[in-house]
């Protein structure tokens, strides 16, 4: 009986292993073009609160005060 499991477990892990390994390159490049540009609904986004009038045009632009200047 135990080693009947120990046979099972033995040969599943070697199945697992060759139908893992059966990769093709071709499905690793469109997997990095699908990271590198992904459609725009899941590409992140920024939902803007302004609290009351305490901002200005000049302070909402990217690199106006307050940005980090060595990002």
């Amino acid at each position: 009986m135990v080693c009947d499991k120990k046979r099972f477990w033995i040969v599943a892990l070697a199945l697992l292993a060759a139908v893992s390994c059966g990769r093709k390159a071709t499905d690793t490049d469109v997997l990095a073009e699908q990271f590198s540009q992904p459609p725009m609904a899941y590409r992140p986004y920024v939902w803007w609160h302004w609290m009351g009038s305490n901002f200005s045009k000049e302070g909402s632009r990217p690199g106006g005060p307050g940005a980090a200047d060595d990002l």
